[in-house]
């Protein structure tokens, strides 16, 4: 390594290019030191021990996807890409949840990795695709054709879950790992022309009526049965939502049929999970939400929300302890054991809003009665609303925007 010494009056940056890698400095560097290193001194990266294995948790209890199931074993045989895609809650991440830890990689004699793709570039993905198979100090950063020059040899058998990459992007990344086979998930088709395409659709009906009595917890009746069959043809089979609506049920502890009274009243392009919610909230939650919709997309402090909603009152419709707190679909909406000092609309998310806003108001009291105690939301509310509904904009997959309006008319 070669130092060079700077003195004089240099306020500028000083880059220093050459064969060897190079420093920058931004600002003031009069008196500083560049250091230049060597290309035999460069930070090396190494191959990690074969096979690498990087599966996420096992899907044990998938419903339906037989025949996807099947194209994706074919699709692998011939080593041909494969793209699954769908609307957000269609189930693609529990697919290939599935997927890594029943197919067979015996052929793929680098590893079976999977990564979550969620808010990730494609430069990005190439580094987390070198990290995942070479080993390499924490100051070396390769450029993107050694990325790619690593990767040439890699078999592997690559889960790409929540991509969101052009389809440019996506041919110049698979382009980067000729010998790997990638199985890609994302909202949109992502390959064409090329591989193996596997749209998912909603549930048939007898798998939707298992997966609403598992949220259930508790066996259907046969006359409630026939109800949630119409609730499950009107969610179109889609997984989240059946699980949601099972939730309310759940968590409000009123009949099935009443809820398929509540969904057959609402117009036919209004049937959605917060408008029926919205049914189930009281007062308190029903201003608490629609002073996070008047915010336009901003936090409020809880200070302002605790002298507009009184917590006397929010803790005599909640329960007022931290032992109430419903455990629901909507609990993971927080941190646990965090207190925020503001609240977003995305805190809402695209959970279950009567148990997450039963929830909101147990976290207003307790926050108005530990001031100074509270913490902030780990997540900020935009990575929060892409985490959770695989948006990066509140307007879209937020049940809760939409419906504002309502909101104020029900108030």
């Amino acid at each position: 390594m070669t130092s060079v010494s700077i003195g004089g009056n240099v306020t500028d940056s000083v880059m220093v290019f050459g064969n060897d890698n190079y420093v920058v400095k931004i600002g003031d560097v009069n008196g500083g030191v560049v250091n230049i290193i060597k290309p035999s001194d460069r930070p090396k990266y190494s191959a990690r021990p074969a096979p690498v294995k990087i599966k996420p948790r096992a899907f044990p209890t998938l419903l339906d996807r037989e025949n996807e199931f099947d194209s994706t074993k074919k699709a692998v045989r011939v080593s041909a890409p494969i793209s699954i895609w769908g609307e957000p809650g269609i189930g693609k991440t529990s697919f290939i949840r599935y997927l890594a830890h029943t197919l067979d990689t015996g052929n793929f004699i680098s590893g079976n990795v999977y990564l979550d793709a969620s808010g990730i570039g494609l430069e990005d993905l190439l580094q987390a695709l070198l990290d995942a198979f070479f080993d390499s100090e924490a100051s070396c950063k390769p450029t993107t054709t050694e990325i790619r020059h690593a990767l040439q040899n890699i078999r592997a058998l690559i889960f790409l879950d929540n991509l969101e990459i052009g389809r440019d992007e996506v041919i110049s990344l698979l382009d980067a790992a000729p010998a790997s086979l990638f199985i890609l998930s994302s909202t949109e088709r992502s390959l064409w022309g090329e591989g193996e395409i596997i749209p998912l659709q909603g549930l048939p009906e007898n798998e939707a009526l298992k997966l609403f009595e598992r949220e259930l917890a508790r066996p259907l009746s046969d006359d409630e049965k026939n109800s949630v069959k119409t609730i499950c043809a009107l969610m179109k089979g889609q997984p989240l939502h059946i699980l949601q609506m099972a939730s309310l049920v759940r968590e409000s502890g009123r009949p099935v049929k009443k809820l398929l009274s509540d969904m057959l009243n609402e117009p036919v392009d209004n049937q959605s999970i917060a408008n029926i919610s919205m049914v189930y909230l009281g007062e308190s939650e029903k201003q608490i939400l629609a002073l996070l919709a008047a915010a336009g997309g901003n936090s409020v402090a809880l200070e302002h929300i605790n002298q507009i909603i009184k917590g006397d009152d929010i803790q005599k419709k909640t329960g007022g302890t931290d032992a109430s707190w419903p455990r629901s679909s909507a609990q993971s909406a927080f941190q646990p054991h965090r207190r925020p000092d503001n609240l977003h609309l995305c805190h809402v998310g695209p959970f279950c809003l009567a148990g997450c806003l039963t929830k909101l108001c147990h976290q207003l009291v307790e926050s108005a009665a530990s001031p100074g105690i509270g913490g902030r939301v780990r997540r900020s509310p935009d990575a929060h609303a892409q985490k959770c509904g695989g948006e990066k904009k509140v307007a879209r997959g937020d049940p809760i925007g939409s419906c504002a309006g309502k909101v104020h008319d029900l108030l």
